[in-house]
């Protein structure tokens, strides 16, 4: 009932999305590169990724010589989606499942030993998304800054949609909670067990969920709570945001990936 009655306001807010999605287009790029590492350990905690010159989360490991919850590319199953609400528009990049073909190549801004920062703008030159990654040893864990940047002369109203499926996503489950997604393997089922979160930890948008998909197969951003569901088994986890954004202005979202 309640489900029936959020995705009812979700309709509400968004306004009727087409389900078509962009085309997809083959990776120019085959190397599986993932030119940006980093690495963290604190007491018995450890954390590992890197992010490829797209602005994909990849390789992260979260137990010192474990195999990755999230695979190295090519094979890494996480990303972001943006969708102009009017005229409809999609722009995505999912890692293994692909990107939409209608953005510019991305161009690193900096790079340090604990972030790095990538910035890539639609074909079409209505938007500019900067990705800032930065290492947190205390936690540890990664801090994801979206900021989504407006730029035309007008205000949009737009969906930002973080993404990921895990290594083996048919032997995991995936609920939300809020602002948090999860996915983990139950300590009983297998020892040690493990999991990962992400979590919306960033200044408020008109609209933010996180949620489980039954489905280990990225979004469409125009449509992202399609395969919405409960607790699942062999699904994905998504981070969704909606708002307008006025001309010439960015909007930021804060997230983090980080062990449970």
């Amino acid at each position: 009932m309640f489900r029936t009655l959020f995705i009812a306001a979700v309709l509400m807010e968004f306004g009727c999305v087409s389900m078509s999605w962009a085309q997809y287009v083959e990776r120019q790029d085959k190397s599986g590169g993932c030119p940006y590492n980093f690495a963290s350990s604190n007491r018995d905690m450890f954390f590992s990724y890197c992010i490829t010159t797209d602005g994909n989360v990849a390789n992260v490991v979260i137990r010192e010589g474990s195999l990755p919850i999230i695979s190295p590319p090519p094979d890494a199953a996480e990303g972001y989606g943006v969708c102009n609400q009017s005229p409809v528009a999609a722009y995505f990049d999912y890692g293994k499942w692909g990107l939409s073909g209608n953005w510019d190549s991305p161009t690193a801004l900096s790079h340090s030993a604990t972030s790095v920062t990538i910035a890539r703008t639609t074909t079409d030159g209505n938007w500019t998304l900067t990705q800032t990654f930065t290492l947190i040893p205390t936690t540890p864990s990664v801090k994801l800054v979206m900021a989504l940047k407006n730029n035309t002369s007008a205000m949009r109203r737009a969906y930002l949609i973080r993404w990921v499926s895990f290594t083996q996503p048919y032997d995991a489950y995936f609920d939300g909670i809020g602002y948090t997604a999860f996915g983990w393997h139950s300590t009983f089922e297998q020892s040690p067990g493990w999991g990962l979160q992400l979590r919306n930890v960033g200044p408020p948008w008109s609209y933010v969920n996180a949620f489980a998909q039954n489905v280990p197969t990225p979004p469409n951003p125009c449509n992202f709570e399609f395969n919405w569901n409960g607790l699942s088994r062999g699904g994905s986890l998504v981070l969704a945001y909606a708002g307008n954004i006025g001309a010439g202005k960015t909007k930021k979202a804060t997230m983090i990936y980080r062990s449970m």
